[in-house]
């Protein structure tokens, strides 16, 4: 006869040593999940955020290309003498251009200046300010004294200006630092932009003037001066 038992039956269950094993390894395992779900996440949003830089940078330089691409020559006239409105120099730049191809012609001003906005930082910004062509008045000068900043490429370090033209007659085609009182729109205008991690960019632009016709061009939309 088979002898059945009745007592339970007993199963070995986990000692403290293996539980405190187990929770280890599972706590690695989610600091390692999360770890790379947070590098991720950051990855992503550095990024997000140089792709937004590279646009605003791109679309930055894209108006400075068109404002400089449609630069015309205007003309004032004192004591028999003209005056080109276009005032270039290293740091400033001020001449006429519409700002959309539907307006009409504004003084337009590129300038580099100090960025207000980061304290204690070397850095600066290029702005723009623009107004109207004051056709009744004896000169330009003053025109954009009271109008809008608006900037046009930020945090940046430096913005250099240089123009390539002659100068006088008896003087060779070379780029020069300034381009003050001629008689016409330099050929090319260069422009090096310093960004704040000292990597550099230079855009040329010619104006879309051609040299041979800058001569011919007055005031079409006011009076003559």
């Amino acid at each position: 006869m088979r002898t059945i038992s009745t007592h339970p039956a007993t199963s070995r269950g986990f000692t403290l040593l293996e539980l405190l094993i187990g929770l280890s390894l599972l706590g690695f395992i989610l600091a390692l999940l999360f770890g790379g779900f947070r590098l991720a996440s950051t990855t992503g949003d550095a990024v997000e955020g140089k792709l937004s830089e590279l646009a605003y940078e791109q679309g930055g330089l894209g108006l400075i290309r068109r404002l400089f691409d449609s630069a015309q020559p205007i003309y004032w006239t004192q004591a028999q003498r003209r005056i080109l409105l276009f005032h270039g120099e290293q740091d400033v730049v001020t001449f006429a251009a519409p700002l959309t191809e539907l307006s009409g012609l504004r003084i337009v001003q590129l300038a580099l200046e100090p960025d207000s906005g980061m304290k204690n930082s070397p850095h600066n910004r290029l702005v723009l300010r623009y107004g109207a062509i004051p056709y009744g008045a004896p000169t330009f000068d003053g025109t954009l004294a009271a109008s809008s900043i608006h900037t046009v490429l930020g945090d940046i370090r430096s913005a250099t200006f240089e123009f390539l033209g002659s100068i006088a007659p008896d003087k060779p085609v070379e780029w020069q630092s300034q381009w003050l009182k001629q008689s016409k729109l330099p050929l090319l205008i260069r422009i090096r932009v310093l960004r704040s991690d000292a990597e550099q960019l230079d855009i040329t632009i010619a104006p879309a003037v051609k040299a041979e016709d800058v001569t011919g061009i007055r005031i079409t939309a006011g009076p003559q001066l």
